[in-house]
């Protein structure tokens, strides 16, 4: 809803205010009129429309004054909108950030509004400046940006993402991308093959009788270990996350399984782990495990 207030000049006796909205999207329908000072002797006799006219209204006014009073236009208009960003600046070490949050307001109503004042609606109403007290309100949908300030003042932009509504005490993440302190090397330790099932036949070539073998079932373990290497001591959750070929399948002719939260068929989680790295430090993890009949196992 938009509140215009103006200052109108009457005198004494009738006066005739036309408003238009002509090459705007304002609601016709929607278009109130309140005198807000001098009630007692101004007073709106009626509302008409121009002859020939569909995009102007006429409000006839009678006056026992002459002078300026203060009165209120409140319409509904569409093209207006409005959109959230909020910056987050951490400091050089990365253990502190502030996090500012900024509207910004479209107006392709076709209608200018000067000095205007704008109410958000999250939630709850709320005005420009509350956008401060983050954490007190729900955020609305937005862009959220990271940045990094270095001692020097200088800023790093880290990463950014879009959000939608965000509740009270939820939270929001950001992939900010790889961390140039920390690497992750994943080696092959062993590879073997076990549990052989194979079927043997006989079959007649060149007058002479060959046995074959086809392989129907085996067990193939692949044993990995993984390093990871930090340059500054700092808490990390690790997920490793093993993608094997793309005939292989994880789950049976049941289907996925209840707590499968991989939309690929052939991903597992192999770990999840919280790890403090202490420049510099090494964290391994090794055993992937995965037959041809589609079982996958880890350790």
């Amino acid at each position: 809803m938009v509140r215009e207030t103006r200052l109108l000049t009457v005198k004494p006796g009738i006066n005739r205010i036309q408003f238009s909205w002509a090459n705007t999207l304002i609601d016709p329908t929607s278009i109130d009129f309140r005198i807000l000072d001098h009630i007692d002797k101004v007073d709106l006799l009626d509302t008409t429309f121009p002859a020939g006219r569909n995009d102007a209204l006429q409000w006839n006014i009678r006056s026992g004054m002459a002078g300026k009073i203060p009165v209120e236009i409140r319409y509904f208009t569409s093209g207006i909108t409005w959109k959230a960003d909020y910056v987050g600046m951490a400091n050089g070490d990365e253990t502190e950030m502030g996090l500012t949050g900024y509207v910004r307001v479209y107006n392709n109503s076709g209608e200018l509004y000067d000095n205007a004042q704008v109410r958000l609606v999250v939630g709850k109403e709320m005005t420009l400046p509350d956008m401060g007290n983050l954490g007190l309100s729900p955020l609305p949908d937005g862009m959220v940006r990271l940045f990094s300030e270095y001692a020097n003042k200088d800023l790093a932009y880290v990463g950014g993402t879009s959000t939608k509504y965000v509740p009270i005490g939820d939270r929001v993440e950001v992939n900010v991308g790889r961390d140039s302190d920390i690497t992750m090397i994943r080696r092959l330790k062993d590879q073997r093959i076990s549990n052989v099932i194979a079927r043997q036949y006989k079959r007649r070539l060149d007058d002479k009788w060959v046995l074959y073998y086809d392989m129907i079932d085996h067990d193939e373990t692949f044993v990995y270990e993984e390093e990871i290497v930090s340059g500054k001591p700092m808490d990390v959750e690790v997920e490793i996350e093993r993608r094997f070929e793309a005939n292989v399948v994880l789950w049976g002719s049941e289907g996925k399984p209840k707590d499968w939260i991989f939309t690929h068929s052939s991903a597992i989680l192999l770990a999840v782990s919280r790890v403090e790295l202490l420049a510099p430090k090494h964290w391994e993890r090794s055993n992937d495990q995965v037959s041809e009949d589609g079982v996958g196992s880890y350790e």
